[in-house]
């Protein structure tokens, strides 16, 4: 995955991947993620994935139960700022069952609503 954390000043733009079917990450994601008690807007869930050199708040939405829909959204524009996603990443009770992700606060979650209300597209897209 990508990193999230942009340098200062520059312009972040919508990260978007489509996982197939076949792809070695559907079942894992799909099942332990989606299947669990994601926070979900609308048709979309989101998480918090910590990797090894970066963390971002991520939305999944399932397609036609063949591929989904993996966006890295901008935390920033929602007044997420990056000490409380590690704040979350902290938090034993946070952990998602997929090893890396993290379920979002109540806090967070609510920041994220008054930005993409429903799940709707990023609007550095809109």
């Amino acid at each position: 995955m990508s990193t999230e954390n942009q340098p200062e000043g520059s312009a972040f733009f919508p990260q978007y991947f489509i996982i197939g079917k076949t792809d070695p990450q559907y079942v894992p994601i799909k099942k332990q993620l989606l299947d669990s008690r994601p926070h979900t807007i609308g048709s979309s869930c989101y998480f918090i994935r910590a990797g090894t050199d970066s963390t971002c708040i991520c939305r999944i939405k399932a397609g036609n139960e063949t591929v989904l829909f993996y966006e890295i959204i901008n935390h920033t524009l929602a007044g997420i700022s990056d000490q409380e996603i590690q704040e979350v990443v902290l938090q034993p009770s946070c952990a998602a069952p997929l090893p890396g992700y993290f379920f979002l606060t109540p806090k967070i979650e609510q920041k994220i609503r008054t930005v993409y209300p429903l799940g709707s597209r990023s609007p550095e897209t809109s």
